[in-house]
C-alpha cells in the first residue's frame, strides 16, 4: 500500500519472506553459472553470499562478463565496484592487495560511529555482554594477520569502554575466547541439530516478558524452574520511537488498540482496549451510552454525573497483543500526577496475567508447585496494596 493505493507484486520475491533468501539463491546459481560457461576468461576466484559476490578476474575481461551476467535475464541488472588503491570491501570484510598478497581486515563505512548498546542502557545483561561478544569474536576470526588481529582488539576494546562497558567485562570475554573450542565431526553436527530442533519434554510453554529490571529476573528464574523457558524484550524499541515511512490505515481504523475516551466536562477519561480498531469500539460506546447501559463505566459517568462524553477526541494511545492490552480507568486527580507509578502497576498486571495464564495452561504440573503459587498470590497481594493506596481502580 503506497498513498492508499494498493499494488500488486508482479516480479521478485516479497520482501521479509522466509522463501526470499531460498529463491535469490537458487536464482544467483542459475545465473552464475550460465555465466561462467561462456567462453570468455573466467573469473579466477568467484565467492558469492546471496546477491553479492566477490570476483577476481582479469582486468580486460571485466566488462565482457558483466554484460554476459546482465543478459542472462533482463529484469536483474548486476552493479560491479572495482578495487580502489588495492582495497575493495565485501560483506564486513575489507580485502587489500599488496606485494602479490592479498590480506583480509574489517570493514566499517565512513559514517560508522561505534555506537553500540550501550552497558548503562536499560537492556538485560546477556544482551549487552552478547554485544560485546560478537565484536570481539570478530576481531579474532576476521583478520587474516597476527598485526590485523591487534589493530581490531584495540579498536572494538576501545569503542566498548566509550559504550560504558567496564574493561573486566572486556578482559572475561577475552579469557573464555582464547580457550581452544573443540570443533565437533559431521556426525555430532547432525545430533546437535536435532537436539535444537527438538525441544525437550521439560519444557512445556515458551513466555517473551517486557525487561524491567529487578522484576523480569525472579519471574525468568521461576517460569524456567517449572518448565517455561522465557525469554526478555525490550520495552520501546527504535522502531516503535520513528514513524514509519510506510502508508497505514488512520489510527481509529487500526486493530489492538489502547484508547482513550475524554468527559467534554471535567477531567474524567476513560481508558479501554480491544481487539477490534476504535472506530468500531467508539460505535458501541454511543450506544450504550444512550441506552445507559449496564456495567457501561461510560454511560455511568455520563448518566449519573450528568456529563457530556467527548467521543468526537477519542484517540489510540498505543497498541498492543492480547497479553499487554489492558483496561485501565484513573480518578481525575491521578491522571496526571502517577503516570511512572501507572506505567509500573501496568507492568506487574501483565506479569500477573502471564503467571495465570500459564498457571491455567499447565495446572496438572503447577498444583504440585507451591512456590510458584505463593509467588503468584505475593504478586497479587502487592497489586490490591498498590490499587488501594492510590485509588487507582483495573478492570479485568
Amino acid at each position: 500500500m503506497f498513498n492508499d493505493s494498493v499494488y500488486k507484486q508482479i516480479h521478485g520475491c516479497a520482501m521479509r519472506s522466509p522463501v526470499s533468501p531460498v529463491v535469490a539463491n537458487l536464482c544467483m546459481e542459475v545465473i552464475e553459472e550460465s555465466a561462467i560457461a561462456v567462453p570468455i576468461t573466467p573469473p579466477k576466484v568467484w565467492k558469492r553470499y546471496v546477491d553479492d559476490s566477490f570476483v577476481i578476474i582479469k582486468e580486460h575481461s571485466v566488462s565482457k562478463f558483466h554484460d554476459t551476467l546482465n543478459a542472462v535475464d533482463p529484469k536483474i541488472s548486476f552493479t560491479i565496484e572495482t578495487e580502489n588503491n588495492g582495497q575493495i570491501s565485501f560483506l564486513d570484510t575489507l580485502i587489500t592487495r599488496k606485494n602479490g598478497a592479498v590480506t583480509i581486515g574489517v570493514y566499517r563505512k565512513p559514517t560508522h560511529t561505534d555506537r553500540y548498546l550501550d552497558f548503562n542502557s536499560h537492556h538485560e545483561l546477556k544482551h549487552k555482554i552478547s554485544t560485546a561478544s560478537t565484536l570481539l569474536n570478530r576481531a579474532l576470526n576476521l583478520p587474516s594477520t597476527a598485526e590485523g588481529i591487534r589493530n581490531e582488539l584495540t579498536h572494538v576494546s576501545n569503542a566498548l569502554k566509550s559504550n560504558g562497558y567496564p574493561s573486566a567485562t572486556i578482559s572475561n570475554i577475552l579469557k573464555k575466547k582464547s580457550t581452544s573450542e573443540v570443533i565437533p565431526s559431521p556426525e555430532e553436527l547432525v545430533g546437535m541439530f536435532f537436539k535444537w530442533t527438538d525441544p525437550p519434554d521439560s519444557q512445556n510453554g515458551f513466555a517473551v516478558l517486557p525487561y524491567i529490571k529487578g522484576v523480569t529476573e525472579p519471574l525468568t528464574r521461576i517460569l524456567n524452574n517449572n518448565g517455561i523457558r522465557a525469554t526478555t524484550r525490550p520495552v520501546k524499541t527504535l522502531q516503535q520511537e520513528f514513524a514509519s515511512p510506510k502508508s497505514r490505515p488512520p489510527s481509529d481504523r487500526q486493530t489492538n488498540v489502547v484508547y482513550k475516551i475524554p468527559c467534554a466536562d471535567c477531567t474524567w477519561n476513560y481508558i479501554g482496549e480491544t481487539g477490534r480498531c476504535l472506530h468500531t469500539r467508539k460505535k458501541e460506546h454511543i450506544r450504550n451510552t444512550k441506552v445507559f447501559k449496564s456495567g457501561s463505566n461510560i454511560a455511568s459517568h455520563a448518566w449519573l454525573e450528568g456529563h457530556t462524553i467527548d467521543f468526537e477526541n477519542a484517540r489510540v494511545i498505543d497498541r498492543g497483543n492480547s497479553r499487554v492490552r489492558k483496561t485501565l480507568q484513573l480518578q481525575p486527580s491521578q491522571a496526571d500526577n502517577n503516570g511512572f507509578f501507572l506505567y509500573k502497576l501496568l507492568v506487574v498486571k501483565v506479569l500477573l496475567r502471564l503467571l495465570y495464564f500459564y498457571l491455567q495452561t499447565f495446572n496438572t504440573r503447577y498444583n504440585q508447585s507451591n512456590y510458584l503459587i505463593k509467588c503468584l498470590c505475593c504478586l497479587h497481594s502487592t497489586l490490591r496494596h498498590f490499587t488501594s493506596k492510590t485509588g487507582l481502580v483495573l478492570q479485568n
